[in-house]
C-alpha cells in the first residue's frame, strides 16, 4: 500500500464586488481590505499547520492570484513555482456579471436566481463576442481560441473546463508526491471536488465552500477519496458557509405596516363593488402572501422528472359516448389581446379561413354533438373584459347556449400599489383600478356565482 495523499483547496478572499454582492464570474476585480486580512489569516494557519508546498495552481483572475501570493508569503511558502491557468477561473456568469446579486432575486425572485446561480447544467442568458464582457475581447486570453472562451456557463459546463487540468496537470503532481496547493475560486473548486468525492448533481449543488480557508483532501494511493477537513475553527467555518449560500438573495423586505392594518381598505372596496365572498376571501389569501414578502416559487430542488406515465396504448379503454351527457367543455375564455394590437379577446382573432379561435371551438362542439348525437354542455369563464365582446360573436351559435348557460364571469381583483400596498385609485378611469385575476380563479370564480352547484 503507497502512502496517503493530500491537497489543499484554498477559496480566494472576499473581493470588492463581494462585498457590493455584484454577480462577478470572469470580472477581474480585486480583493477587498476583509479579503486581504483572510488571505493573511490562511497563511498563518497554513503556517501553523506545517504546510509546505512544491507546486501552487491558480487562475488567471487577481483575486485568486493575490489570495495564494499572500498566503504563501504568510505561510513562509516562496520558492515554488505558480501556474495561472484560465480552466481554474470562476464561473463565467454571462449577462448576469457585473449586476447586483440581491437585485437581481428581487427582480426575477429568488428560486429564479438560485437556478441561474446554482442548477447544475442550466446557463444564465449567454453574451455574444460582441459584448465587452466576453472574455474573447480580453488581452489576457489572447492565446486561447475563442471558441474554447465562454459568454456563459452552468456548473456542468465549469466542470467540464476543469476537470481536464486536473487530469492532465493537478493530479500528476500529487501522485508524484508533491504538495500542491490550489487557489481558485468557489465553483472551480467545486468542481474538482464533485469529482473527488464522486457527489450527485444534488449534492454538489449544496456544497458551499467559505472563503480563504484552506480545505485539505486526504487521498489514497488509488487517488480515491477519503476525508476532507478545513484547517479553521469549526464554528467560523459554518458562518462563512452560511454567507457563501445567503449569496444571491433578496434582501428582506422592510418591516411595514401588518395585514391587519393595511387589509380593511380592500375589504372595503371589495364588498362596495359587490364582490361575493368567494372571490374576497382567494384575494385575501394572495395579498397576504404579498404583504408577508415569503417567496411563492417552487425551488428547483422539489421538483423531480417524472419517471413513468402510461402509454394510452397500453390502458383497457371502453368508449362510452353517453358519458358526455354528463359532461361540461369549459374554456378559459379571460384574456385580452394587447400585446398583439387587438382590444378584445384573444379569441377573437381570425386564424384560419376567416374563422376565429371562438369560431373553431363552437364547430368543434357542433361537430361532437353531431356525431354523437347527444347534447354537449359548453361553457366559457370570461372576464368583465371580454364578455360583452365573447357573447355578441357566439351569438350566431345559439345552440351553444345563451346567458348564465354560456357563461360565467371571473371575479376581478383590486390593482395594489406597489410603493405602499394600499389599494391603487385611479380617479379618471375607476374601471382601472381592477384586473382580472387570471386562471387560477376558476375555482372562486365557479363558487361565487353559483356556476358550481348548477353544474
Amino acid at each position: 500500500m503507497g502512502e496517503n495523499f493530500k491537497i489543499v483547496f484554498l477559496r480566494h478572499g472576499e473581493s470588492e464586488w463581494n462585498v457590493a454582492n455584484i454577480f462577478t464570474g470572469w470580472a477581474d476585480v480585486d480583493l477587498s481590505p476583509a479579503g486581504e486580512a483572510e488571505a493573511i489569516a490562511a497563511g498563518k494557519c497554513l503556517k501553523e499547520k506545517g504546510f509546505k508546498f512544491d507546486v501552487v495552481f491558480t487562475s488567471m483572475l487577481r483575486r485568486s492570484i493575490k489570495t495564494a501570493w499572500t498566503a504563501l508569503m504568510n505561510s513562509d511558502n516562496y520558492s515554488m513555482p505558480i501556474i495561472n491557468t484560465w480552466r481554474l477561473n470562476e464561473r463565467h456568469y454571462g449577462a448576469l456579471q457585473g449586476l447586483n446579486k440581491a437585485e437581481t432575486a428581487a427582480k426575477h425572485g429568488d428560486a429564479q436566481v438560485k437556478i441561474w446561480r446554482r442548477s447544475y447544467d442550466i446557463p444564465p442568458p449567454e453574451i455574444d463576442l460582441s459584448d465587452e464582457r466576453h472574455p474573447a475581447n480580453d488581452p489576457m486570453y489572447a492565446n486561447v481560441p475563442a471558441k474554447a472562451l465562454p459568454g456563459a456557463e452552468s456548473l456542468k459546463l465549469t466542470v467540464d473546463r476543469v476537470l481536464p487540468f486536473w487530469f492532465d496537470n493537478i493530479a500528476p503532481c500529487v501522485m508524484a508526491g508533491k504538495s500542491v496547493l490550489v487557489a481558485a475560486h468557489g465553483n472551480s473548486l467545486r468542481a474538482i471536488c464533485k469529482y473527488l468525492e464522486g457527489m450527485s448533481e444534488a449534492e454538489v449543488l449544496e456544497l458551499n465552500i467559505p472563503t480563504s480557508v484552506p480545505l485539505v483532501y486526504e487521498l489514497d494511493a488509488q487517488m480515491n477519496f477519503i476525508k476532507k477537513y478545513y484547517l479553521m475553527d469549526e464554528e467560523e467555518v459554518k458562518a462563512k458557509m452560511a454567507a457563501v449560500a445567503n449569496q444571491g438573495k433578496a434582501e428582506p423586505k422592510p418591516s411595514g405596516p401588518s395585514m391587519e392594518e393595511l387589509w380593511p381598505a380592500f375589504d372595503t372596496k371589495m364588498k362596495a363593488e359587490g364582490l361575493n365572498s368567494a372571490a374576497i376571501a382567494a384575494f385575501k389569501y394572495n395579498y397576504g402572501v404579498l404583504v408577508s414578502g415569503a417567496s411563492t416559487m417552487i425551488p428547483e430542488s422539489a421538483i423531480g422528472p417524472v419517471d413513468e406515465l402510461p402509454c394510452l396504448d397500453s390502458l383497457d379503454i371502453t368508449p362510452d359516448p353517453s358519458l358526455l351527457q354528463s359532461t361540461v367543455m369549459l374554456k378559459l375564455n379571460g384574456g385580452l389581446g394587447t400585446g398583439m394590437g387587438l382590444d378584445k379577446a384573444k379569441s377573437l382573432l381570425e386564424v384560419s379561413d376567416g374563422n376565429t379561435f371562438l369560431d373553431l371551438i363552437a364547430k368543434q362542439v357542433g361537430a361532437m354533438k353531431a356525431a354523437n348525437n347527444l347534447e354537449l354542455a359548453f361553457m366559457l369563464m370570461n372576464s368583465f373584459s371580454t364578455s360583452k365582446d365573447t357573447l355578441e360573436a357566439l351569438a350566431k351559435y345559439p345552440d351553444l347556449g345563451t346567458g348564465d348557460d354560456l357563461e360565467f364571469v371571473q371575479n376581478k381583483a383590486p390593482k395594489v400599489t406597489a410603493a405602499d400596498l394600499t389599494p391603487a385609485t385611479w380617479e379618471a378611469q375607476p374601471s382601472h383600478e381592477w384586473c382580472p385575476p387570471g386562471h387560477g380563479d376558476l375555482y372562486p370564480a365557479m363558487l361565487g356565482s353559483g356556476t358550481l352547484d348548477k353544474l
